[in-house]
């Protein structure tokens, strides 16, 4: 469905009157406008395709609250259905939104009433807001939070650990509306121009250096796309969040000309990405994380509010008996989720690496299609003999159902669409932890005993944490840490008698990368998840001279990389040490810890 502006006003303009019939001309524009989802902007110092608006390799399309072919239906059920079997009267929807009638007084009446009720369902919307926090080690720990949903007490706790500096700080706060079904966004950015690269042009006896200037974003964005859950109070939010924070900007000399300088820039960055059921007008707890060394050691959060706005509409008549039209949310249960990976730390072109843009071919959590929905719910709410009856009817429209029935036969067929839905939201959420020992292995010291002298600072410390939320079978990701701009190589063109290099740029990454595929825990309380995680440790970018005339010195990167892939079975809400590496520099042990989680909304 997609939003309308204002409440529909029925415009009726009388052309004739004969034999009791009336016919008008009514504005449905606002019902037949199609509407399209609007991305945010991207923070990534590299230019990366935005793969998460492909579904099924095709973009999302766009779409209007109703086609030509669903009003015409819906007026003819909710005015009268008996009388427009009758020789004289019409109904005709032109192309571009207007629709004539030629129908009795009474009926016009009506149809004027049953536009101003359609126009309430299109006007449907949700509301996000968002507050970043940068917050102090130890501070989420203290109060005893973790990522979820949060309770107002708890939630107060953290506005007041921000108000103070010391604890915390707010850096962003966001709010953003739109219709369910589209993507839209909220975003406090700032647009810096730098130049970053040289296009080279030689000739023989000429070189052209034309300056590539790229415009870096640096702020926050949040870019959402909620679905409605049948339940009347759940949003089920597709979120994606960015948070980058300028540093330092290096220059690169090629110390020849005509190219001269350019600029590199780096910054501290958060990255998150899944699907969260979250119950309107509660607050979740995103937590992207933090990193040693990485903005203080300070670990982002953002406290994200989504609300539903709509108006309830109860039953509509439709026709004679006891037949009754009741509009059902069914969104959740034909999307298909989107996985989001996250971008590696290895020193790899991301775009190579991954081959362009990703098609998601076969969606891991694929919808149902209309017809095997609508034959479930018959099956769930009296069968097909009580559907078969004339005009009992299910008809599907996006993401809403209009279902035709008896009030009984409604009240079931609701139900069935409440519990089928629940059982697709099953929330999850997978936090790591990277913790140094000083100079010892773990040994046979369980991984929560570890966490537990880190945090208190027993010869051990947390050095990194992250936590990815979304839904059970859904590949989401979190990243904390850092880029940098550097130059890993030199193109360079000759002629006769001129020549010219051409610096090539890439990002080198630092920080933890949590991308994992969780699944729903079994009766034993195991939980298969499919892991992915990385740390890199102490990132370095030295210059080095070639000796070259012409070029200047090109970068060597160095990145201390942990990591783990992996699919396993873990005991959920247990933490359990994946993997782990000694360090010759300052002796210690780092462990990544995970741990599979459940949350309950209470």
């Amino acid at each position: 469905m997609r939003p309308i502006a204002v409440l529909f006003l029925a415009a009726g303009l009388a052309w004739a009157e004969d034999s009791g019939f009336v016919t008008r001309t009514h504005d449905v524009r606002a019902l037949r406008a199609t509407g399209s989802s609007k991305p945010g902007p991207r923070l990534s110092l590299k230019t990366i395709p935005d793969t998460s608006a492909v579904e099924n390799g095709e973009e999302y399309e766009e779409v209007a609250a109703f086609d030509a072919e669903t009003l015409t239906w819906a007026i003819q059920r909710m005015v009268e259905p008996e009388s427009w079997e009758a020789g004289d009267a019409s109904l005709d929807i032109a192309g571009d939104g207007w629709m004539t009638v030629k129908q009795t007084k009474q009926a016009q009446e009506k149809i004027v009433a049953a536009l101003n009720v359609l126009a309430r369902i299109g006007a449907r919307r949700v509301v996000v807001d968002a507050e970043v926090m940068l917050l102090a080690p130890g501070v989420l720990e203290t109060a005893g939070l973790e990522a979820g949903v949060v309770t107002d007490a708890q939630e107060q706790s953290l506005r007041e650990a921000a108000a103070g500096g010391t604890r915390g700080r707010t850096v962003a706060v966001l709010r953003s509306g739109g219709a369910p079904g589209l993507r839209f966004h909220a975003a406090d950015v700032r647009e810096r121009q730098l130049v970053v690269d040289y296009d080279i042009e030689i000739a023989q006896a000429a070189t052209v250096a034309d300056p590539f200037v790229q415009k870096v974003l640096d702020g926050t964005v949040l870019d959402v796309r909620p679905v409605l859950a049948p339940d009347g109070a759940t949003v089920l939010l597709e979120y994606r969040f960015q948070c980058a924070r300028p540093g330092t900007v290096l220059e690169f000399d090629a110390k020849a000309k005509p190219e001269g300088k350019i600029q590199l820039p780096s910054r501290a960055a958060w990255f998150a990405a899944g699907t969260w059921p979250c119950p309107s007008g509660r607050t979740v707890l995103l937590v992207p994380g933090g990193v040693e060394g990485i903005e203080n050691g300070w670990t982002l959060v953002a406290l994200v509010r989504a609300k539903r706005v709509e108006e309830p509409l109860g039953d509509l008549a439709a026709g004679l008996d006891d037949l009754k039209m009741r509009f059902l949310e069914a969104g959740t249960l034909q999307w298909n989720v989107t996985d989001f990976p996250g971008q590696r730390l290895d020193l790899s072109d991301w775009d190579e690496q991954q081959g362009g843009v990703i098609f998601i071919e076969d969606p891991r959590n694929p919808g149902l299609d209309d017809d095997t929905l609508g034959a479930l719910l018959r099956q769930s709410a009296g069968g097909e003999d009580a559907w078969s009856v004339e005009g009992r009817e299910l008809r599907f429209r996006h993401d809403r159902i209009m279902a035709v029935a008896p009030q009984g036969i409604l009240e079931a067929t609701e139900a069935a669409l409440k519990g089928m839905a629940e059982l697709r939201l099953k929330r999850v959420a997978v936090d790591a932890v990277v913790v140094a020992l000083e100079g010892r292995e773990r040994g046979d010291l369980p991984a929560a005993d570890v966490l537990a002298a880190a945090r208190k600072g027993d010869r051990a410390r947390v050095v990194a944490g992250a936590t990815a939320l979304g839904l059970t079978g859904q590949r989401v990701h979190a990243f904390a840490g850092a880029e940098s701009l550097f130059v890993r190589d030199r193109d360079v063109e000759i002629a006769q008698e001129a020549a010219a290099t051409d610096p090539v740029n890439d990002v080198l990454r630092e920080g933890l990368l949590l991308d994992v595929r969780p699944f729903a825990a079994d009766a034993g309380g195991r939980a298969r998840v499919e892991l992915q995680g990385q740390f890199g440790w102490r990132s370095e970018i030295a210059a080095f001279g070639t000796g070259a005339e012409h070029g200047g010195d090109i970068h060597r990167t160095t990145i201390d990389l942990l990591e783990i892939r992996t699919d396993s079975t873990v005991k959920a809400g247990e933490w359990t040490a994946v993997t782990e590496a000694r360090r010759e520099g300052p002796a210690e042990t780092l462990l990544l810890l995970i741990r599979v989680r459940f949350p309950e909304v209470r």
